[in-house]
């Protein structure tokens, strides 16, 4: 690398996918993975040797679906017994566990075997993903970063996400709430706002669902109402299209519970395919 210089760093760390950007030539840049994409699917895949990330880690779901570790967001600070954890155990693929030293809080369990995994370290590993590739990207080290959350993480949450953040060699500089960061983004590249002025943002992504209403008072956003819904997102989309398929193909005759776990994987593909092709357009074939 060069010279060492401190850059701006920036963290949208989703449910369903992470994205990173920078301040770079006095304007934002967006950090393209080795893809090209502006986001990054937020798996690992872990087998107790082997571990990698994003793409190829999600695609693993189709082969070795235990071995692989999403939805971390979600289950930071989580305990197993906690209501959001129950909902969502029948969905996932991978197997839980309650760690007794630390409140019974989830962990991973590798290969079927005692050995954990936390929330923290996969969603560090993640983070220090996505770092790693904006270092490359850029050309300089990057310490420091801005790390987004939805509007009611809670404190055990966002120390949660901190420590995440540590696991990525990552010095949180602050934690903003989703829609601030949304809010902020639009005033950059749209709108300039009035002092005064009073927002009403939606905030809906791929696991949590956030409205906020807040306002604005000498270029500082203070949050004045909000609600949310931990159990909304565009992976809900995902399932219920995809349970509508599969009721298609029941009536049809087929026995959906036996199918290979590969076609499972691909009916959930199509699944999120429809949703994504319904997002701009009102019908698909």
């Amino acid at each position: 690398m060069t010279e060492k210089k401190e850059i701006p760093f920036g963290v949208d760390f989703g449910s369903w996918n992470i994205c990173g950007a920078v301040w770079w030539n006095e304007k934002v840049e967006v950090v393209a993975n080795e893809l090209g994409s502006r986001t990054t699917p937020s798996y690992q895949y872990f087998d107790g040797i082997e571990s990698f990330v994003g793409k190829t880690a999600k695609e693993k779901t189709g082969t070795n679906p235990k071995n692989v570790y999403y939805d971390s967001k979600r289950i930071l600070a989580q305990k197993v017994t906690d209501p959001l954890i129950k909902k969502f155990k029948s969905e996932w693929t991978f197997d839980l566990k309650g760690n007794r030293a630390k409140k019974n809080q989830c962990e991973y369990i590798v290969n079927d075997t005692s050995k954990p995994l936390s929330a923290i370290s996969v969603s560090g590993a993640i983070l220090k993903n996505i770092k790693e590739t904006a270092e490359k990207r850029f050309g300089q080290s990057i310490e420091k970063a801005v790390i987004t959350v939805p509007a009611y993480f809670s404190t055990e949450q966002k120390k949660a996400t901190q420590e995440a953040a540590t696991y990525a060699n990552l010095n949180v500089i602050r934690i903003i709430t989703e829609p601030t960061a949304a809010a902020i983004a639009y005033g950059l590249e749209q709108h300039k706002y009035r002092d005064g002025e009073k927002l009403f943002v939606f905030d809906l992504g791929g696991g949590t669902f956030d409205v906020t209403i807040m306002t604005i008072s000498k270029q500082c956003f203070k949050s004045l109402v909000v609600r949310g819904d931990f159990h909304l997102g565009g992976r809900d989309f995902d399932h219920l299209i995809n349970e509508w398929i599969k009721q298609k193909l029941i009536m049809e005759g087929v026995n959906v519970e036996k199918l290979h776990q590969k076609k499972k994987y691909k009916m959930m593909i199509q699944a999120q395919a429809v949703k994504e092709a319904l997002s701009v357009s009102q019908e698909t074939p």
